[in-house]
């Protein structure tokens, strides 16, 4: 699919001129966090963006009060459309919803692909199917303003309710990883996804912290070695943290390594991976 030619950067100017002349400029989004958080791209690698609706949501109406950033598309054919607003996450979610289902969109049971990264408090999020097409949304804040990007992967239709297939690799190593839960005040990203084999798995996420990458690994550390995990060694450096595990049982011994690595300021991409011998 074909890039649309006007920079995240451009576009979120044009939002916050527009719908936030009367407020403070402190109120207008950061062009490197929308590009992190809400559209999954690099600060050496920005995510460009349309003002637009694809085709696909032309009939979508968005709930008051929220105003569109725009529709970016990543490598692969992931399509976001992302908006923000002033409500809080729970009052926005519900927002957002309630639209998706006057447009026809009815909501969808999900056990979800990972549950390895969670927020104290954490996001609102969920699935929604319409003639076997699938949207997730996923709501968060940073810095006052909230953020609703509703998201469309590039995958085959599958009826509405019909049990997700299973992952063909990488199953029982990934529901064996540790369960992180960041402090109150990061802003998570969806999953940035991951990948494996019957005995080694990846999973990853983004963040965006005032933390440091190596505090933000000592805060996780804790809850690892609860888990049953003991630390091998540790890591920091100016560009990211990270450290290394293991965890002996009768049933599944196995090594993981924490890495956090910086994307642009103040945003990080976290991932962890695990290793199950046999």
């Amino acid at each position: 699919m074909k890039f649309a030619s006007m920079p995240v950067i451009a576009v979120t100017t044009v939002v916050c001129a527009a719908a936030f002349a009367a407020q403070p400029p402190q109120q207008c989004v950061n062009p490197e966090t929308v590009n992190g958080l809400v559209f999954l791209g690099r600060s050496d690698n920005k995510v460009e963006v349309t003002r637009g609706l694809p085709a696909s949501m032309a009939g979508f109406r968005a709930p008051t009060g929220f105003s569109l950033i725009g529709t970016g598309v990543r490598p692969g054919g992931t399509t976001t459309i992302a908006y923000k607003t002033s409500l809080g996450i729970d009052k926005a979610h519900a927002a957002v919803m309630a639209a998706l289902a006057a447009d026809g969109w009815a909501v969808e049971a999900s056990a979800g692909s990972n549950n390895t990264f969670k927020l104290a408090g954490g996001p609102g999020d969920g699935i929604v199917c319409r003639n076997g097409e699938r949207r997730s949304l996923l709501v968060t804040e940073t810095a006052g303003t909230t953020y609703a990007a509703i998201r469309a992967a590039a995958a085959a239709p599958r009826d509405c309710g019909a049990p997700e297939p299973a992952p063909a690799t990488g199953l029982e190593v990934r529901n064996a990883a540790p369960r992180f839960q960041f402090p109150a005040g990061t802003s998570l990203a969806p999953s940035l996804g991951g990948g494996g084999s019957s005995t080694m798995s990846t999973v990853s996420s983004r963040v965006i912290s005032e933390e440091t990458p190596a505090r933000l690994v000592e805060h996780l550390a804790s809850q690892i070695a609860a888990q049953g995990w003991q630390r091998e060694s540790g890591w920091s450096g100016s560009a990211g943290a990270g450290s290394t595990w293991r965890r002996v049982s009768e049933d599944a011994p196995a090594f993981g390594s924490l890495e956090i690595v910086r994307v642009s300021e103040g945003t990080y991409d976290v991932d962890f991976t695990m290793t199950m011998p046999r």
